[in-house]
């Protein structure tokens, strides 16, 4: 309840500001000022936790918390209404505000503001220049920007403009800049990220490759260097979102993915919420292909039991989402992704999965789907070859975990313990709330006899399954741990005893 009246202090104020002190001589009037610190350290961490999947924006220092009015909406009372109805906390201070509050014109309740942006075109763009003159090292140039513009169309809507000269006066925008150097046998190549209005370098790749040989363009470390910019282009645009560098929908589909990363209930819920928004103001098969994603995760992860209903939504995103966008690469994975994980159809997710690789090879969710296609029909070496590509690909991004699992699940399969159990380890420090690695650890220390750590684990795991029980891994075949029973040489007698 506190959490919610420290909400409703901060809505109610002229700029959405209120000092530490005045907040907990508020709330916590009676308590000391260790405990009163403390407590508004724990509510305003709930807060944060509730209010974030829905994009509202809290932000703190030392002197003061602070709420973006703009992210939530704030509805004026009307004749009859009571300020807060229902809101009771114990605290004189409080008390004595809130009736002040109940006899002026505040307004009476707040929610997430999902109308908050308008439907205008992006006051941000990018600008791919090179400065290749003439020649191979122009013609690479041009093919590296073409790959990068792709790649940003496929995932947002923000403008991509070429500057073949690179001198162009540009405002509210990112350079991204491709320097081609020739050496002897091989070529240099020097990619900088940066803002036209200060010149400020966001990041800088570089790599050096053969001359000959296949299209440069495709050379590995290339295509490696293409995702690193596209991943930091992303994530500079995220944080500048509340500048206008990004379009409602874009803003909204960055959020939803970050939620649905998380492998957190509420927050994969709340993603579903904000794709479908995204879907209003500009219908895009990727929003809904990511939505059919949701699905799979919500199956898989247990979060919903009602599989027939999850199948029937998710087909009819899928078949609407390559209706819009048939072609792009990001939406060909996430067909694939739903088709194999949730609908269980093994050749459907195959045939979107290398339709995807043909069309982007640079798109480690592409490397993902083809992954995860293959060990489904048991193509088991092939799987991890692709989670070996895309691990290489996605090794910068904040999400790592999902291809590091893809990668154990395939070593896992062909017997290579040792090496499963460090990856399922890593899988689980970067997301202790992702439970698969959670129940394959479970496995792995009953295999190498671990007791301890098995217990560990499985109350881990108790934490975000209330209801597991450890006879299920070895007796229920709709327990989402199959790999168990395809592994070999893997002891799940180990598993029996721990049971017993």
């Amino acid at each position: 309840m506190k959490s919610r009246a420290l909400l409703a202090l901060l809505a109610s104020s002229e700029n959405g500001q209120r000092g530490r002190r005045w907040l907990e001589s508020v709330l916590w009037g009676n308590a000391t000022n260790e405990r009163a610190k403390t407590s508004l350290r724990q509510e305003w961490a709930k807060l944060k936790k509730d209010l974030y999947p829905l994009g509202v924006r809290l932000t703190s220092n030392r002197r003061e918390l602070s709420l973006d009015l703009s992210t939530i909406q704030i509805f004026k009372s009307e004749d009859g209404d009571v300020f807060l109805e229902g809101m009771y906390i114990s605290e004189p201070n409080f008390l004595d505000w809130l009736n002040s509050q109940r006899h002026s014109n505040t307004p009476q309740s707040f929610a997430p503001n999902l109308n908050r942006f308008e439907k205008t075109d992006c006051a941000w763009k990018i600008i791919i220049a090179y400065n290749a003159k003439t020649g191979p090292n122009r013609w690479f140039a041009q093919l590296f920007g073409d790959a990068v513009a792709s790649n940003i169309n496929e995932m947002m809507t923000i403008p991509v403009l070429f500057d073949k000269v690179g001198t162009e006066e540009h405002k509210n925008a990112f350079r991204v800049e491709t320097e081609v150097h020739s050496l002897e046998a091989r070529m240099g190549i020097r990619v900088t990220l940066s803002r036209c209005d200060n010149d400020q370098k966001m990041w800088i790749g570089s790599c050096d490759i053969p001359s000959s040989g296949a299209p440069p363009i495709e050379d590995p470390k290339v295509v490696g260097l293409i995702t690193q910019l596209i991943a930091s282009v992303r994530h500079h645009l995220f944080r500048m979102r509340h500048e206008g560098a990004l379009t409602e929908p874009d803003a909204l589909y960055e959020q939803a993915i970050r939620n649905i990363f998380s492998m957190d209930v509420g927050r994969v819920a709340a993603a579903d919420k904000l794709l479908a928004r995204a879907y209003e103001y500009h219908p895009r098969g990727l929003f809904l292909a990511a939505r059919a994603q949701i699905r799979a995760i919500q199956r898989v992860e247990r979060f919903s039991t009602e599989i027939d209903q999850l199948i029937d939504e998710a087909e009819e995103f899928l078949t609407k989402s390559m209706e819009d966008e048939p072609g792009n690469s990001m939406v060909l994975a996430l067909v694939s992704n739903t088709a194999g994980h949730l609908m269980r159809s093994p050749d459907r997710s195959l045939e979107f999965a290398g339709r995807s690789v043909k069309i982007n090879p640079s798109n480690p969710m592409a490397w993902w789907s083809l992954s995860s296609a293959n060990m489904y029909i048991g193509n088991v070496r092939s799987s991890l070859e692709y989670a070996v590509k895309g691990l290489q690909l996605a090794e910068v991004s904040q999400f790592r975990f999902w291809w590091d699992q893809q990668a154990f699940g395939a070593a896992y399969s062909l017997g290579r313990y040792n090496e499963a159990l460090q990856l399922a380890k890593r899988v689980n420090l970067q997301n202790p709330s992702y439970r698969p690695p959670l129940r394959y650890l479970i496995s792995l220390y009953a295999h190498f006899g671990l007791g301890d750590e098995v217990e560990t684990a499985v109350q881990a795991l108790r934490k975000l399954e209330p209801d597991f029980q450890l006879r299920q891994m070895y007796e229920d075949p709709a327990y989402p741990a199959s790999l168990i029973h395809k592994s070999p040489g893997l002891d799940v007698e180990a598993l029996r005893e721990f049971f017993s």
